[in-house]
């Protein structure tokens, strides 16, 4: 099956950037952690846990989406809908039927609330609907790549710089930050270390700071921000 083999072949690399996401980082010198395999839900559970990933139980997912009822998991604080068939096989069936995008299932239009990723291992189907590219790169290192996913540009892993600019807006604003879109990220050199954007009688460092400027959608406006490489420093334009 598409979801177990790509599980086996995850790297050690990809398994120290899942632990930096979530933990604390894996040390130069450690081993990192042979992957689990993921067949059930079950088995999902314990291997987000090994991730370093907290979860709990939060109810049924909607209904007659994929032909069984799922269940909602809130995994570190974010809703992931798990829909667990019989068998392998009986899940494969229901793969098949899923666009790439996630549009639509069995020929009919598929409703999101967000933008839609979509894994599948074993007897599972997962799915995330949002845009926070630490769960979609933890989801990816434990279930392998998507087996659908829409929304362009925003729907793909990003560098922690942008996931930090999605907070600091969501802050702003007061907002749910899965409803935030990515409209573009790019690599820039700011002039200081207020990134350009000092405010009245604020002393910055003058040494050049690399990072990103981050173009950001919310309640129909655009909003830019910058950020040093790592996104511990933002800014809102």
């Amino acid at each position: 099956m598409e979801g177990r083999a790509t599980v086996r072949r995850l790297t050690a690399r990809r398994t120290c950037l899942l632990a930096l996401i979530w933990v604390v980082g894996c040390g130069r010198n450690e081993a990192a952690p042979t992957p689990r395999v993921v067949d059930t839900q079950a088995d999902f559970i314990l291997a987000l846990g090994d991730a370093g990933a907290w979860v709990a139980r939060s109810g049924d997912a909607a209904p007659g989406l994929f032909g069984v009822t799922g269940e909602t998991l809130t995994v570190s604080g974010i809703p992931i809908e798990v829909y667990e068939y019989p068998s392998p096989v009986e899940r494969e069936r229901v793969s098949l039927t899923i666009s790439p995008d996630g549009s639509a299932i069995a020929g009919q239009p598929a409703a999101w609330r967000a933008a839609p990723h979509v894994w599948a291992a074993g007897s599972i189907l997962v799915v995330y609907q949002g845009t926070d590219g630490p769960m979609i790169l933890l989801l990816d290192a434990v279930l392998g790549d998507p087996l659908a996913q829409g929304g362009g540009v925003g729907t793909e892993p990003y560098p922690p710089a942008v996931t930090a600019a999605i907070g600091e807006l969501a802050q702003s604003l007061q907002i749910d930050p899965a409803v935030i879109e990515v409209v573009s990220f790019e690599e820039q050199v700011w002039p200081d270390g207020c990134l350009g954007l000092a405010a009245p009688d604020e002393m910055c460092t003058m040494q050049e700071v690399s990072g990103w400027r981050i173009v950001l959608r919310a309640q129909g406006h655009d909003y830019a921000a910058r950020t040093d490489e790592s996104g511990g420093t933002v800014r809102l334009e």
